[in-house]
């Protein structure tokens, strides 16, 4: 008896994510402290999860290597997604970055159904990238970055697909601030057997700011702005970082974005821990009671040295 995938089912799933783009999820971050600060990451300083927000921060990092893993309950009132990341990178020398990460994302199941409409059973959709990334300090205040990702998707049983996708990236670096800009999800068009699709590509620029006071108190300031290539949608991000004694950081945020064609919009808090290289994240979301975003939540823990 043959199976199908209905058309209505199809759907439903893909609206969950960036406006039904297809592979939309490399687009989500699994990093805590990003999504702690509403997103605005791209020229914040390097940790674990540098690979996904710039990859030039790790040849700029004062750490030798950082890793960790997250876990994350993206949309879970809306279509209970699941993100988890394990990401890190290590220094070679005083010039060199190399990163290495994998993101796994699931879907919530539908039902499959035969030609006559009975339900079959249930299949469960996943996503998941790899990405190798390096980065390589020009100069002292001056560093660039690129990643290689390899993506697949796997939407129904037969509805399988991969691609291959790069991202660039370059950090300027004067004492507490810095500026950077991105390209990402550069790469061949993915297809599921029936139509090429196109990558949701971006352009990420942004700023952050170190202010430093007390000598055991930080804050630390940072704004983004992305560009969504193929959807011509605007995202921004603004958050605040304050630190005590590099232990106890709280951060809160803002991201803006077109509910119809990227993430929708969102305020953030969050909440680190730090001691003896070992870090414990957490973030939520604050978003509208008609928000899919509302109640997305992420964990992580680290170790860097």
């Amino acid at each position: 008896m043959k199976r199908f995938l209905s058309i209505i089912a199809m759907a439903s799933i893909l609206v969950v994510e960036l406006n039904a783009q297809n592979v939309s999820f490399i687009n989500i971050s699994p990093d805590t402290q990003s999504m702690g600060i509403g997103g605005a990451s791209v020229a914040i300083g390097a940790n674990a999860f540098a690979i996904y927000n710039n990859p030039a921060a790790m040849a700029m990092s004062d750490r030798t290597v950082a890793f960790a893993a997250s876990y994350g309950m993206w949309q879970p009132q809306y279509s209970n997604n699941t993100l988890i990341g394990v990401s890190g990178f290590g220094k070679i020398g005083d010039k060199f970055g190399i990163g290495l990460s994998g993101r796994y994302f699931t879907h919530q199941p539908y039902n499959v159904t035969t030609t006559t409409g009975a339900i079959m059973g249930q299949f469960s959709p996943v996503e998941y990238a790899i990405d190798l990334g390096a980065s390589y300090r020009v100069i002292d205040i001056l560093s660039v970055g690129a990643n290689v990702r390899y993506i697949s998707s796997r939407l129904g049983e037969s509805n399988v697909a991969a691609a291959i996708a790069a991202d660039i990236a370059v950090m300027l670096k004067l004492d507490d601030i810095s500026v950077a800009l991105a390209a990402t999800n550069l790469g061949l068009k993915i297809n599921y057997g029936t139509a090429d699709y196109s990558l949701s590509s971006m352009i990420k620029a942004g700023a952050a700011y170190n202010l430093r006071f007390a000598q055991t108190q930080r804050v630390s300031l940072s704004a983004e702005g992305d560009y969504l290539l193929k959807e011509k949608g605007l995202m921004a991000g603004f958050g605040a970082e304050y630190s005590y004694n590099e232990l106890v950081m709280v951060r809160l945020g803002y991201h803006y974005g077109d509910s119809e064609k990227a993430i929708p919009s969102y305020a953030s808090v969050g909440l680190g821990l730090q001691f003896a290289g070992v870090s414990v994240n957490a973030a939520y979301l604050l978003a509208s009671s008609g928000s899919p975003l509302k109640n997305t939540l992420s964990f992580s823990l680290g170790y860097s040295f």
